[in-house]
């Protein structure tokens, strides 16, 4: 099971080494996919992205997620509840997210 964590300016999914952040940055969604090394050294940066477009953040996050566990119903799981908290910023640009 993942783990998830909610703040107020960011969603949070982890998993063993893996964690994606999706967070409001400006007017852009911003994505971030860190992995730790082996002996839980630095994180790496894999992935970075900066969407316009909510819609396409989400489906974004969704792709990172399954990336990351190589499971397609956790990544729905997790990139609903990452829709519901960005409908919760109220940051939108459609309500169909």
């Amino acid at each position: 099971m993942a783990a998830q964590q909610i703040k107020p300016d960011a969603y949070v999914w982890r998993q063993g080494r893996s964690e994606i952040v999706l967070m409001r940055s400006g007017d852009k969604w911003y994505i971030q996919y860190t992995v730790a090394s082996r002996l839980l050294g630095p994180r790496q940066n894999i992935y970075e992205a900066r969407h316009q477009s909510a819609r396409n953040a989400a489906w974004d996050f969704m792709a990172r997620v399954i990336r990351a566990c190589r499971d397609e119903d956790e990544a729905v799981r997790a990139s609903k509840e990452a829709a519901r908290w960005m409908r919760s910023t109220g940051h939108l640009d459609s309500p169909d997210v």
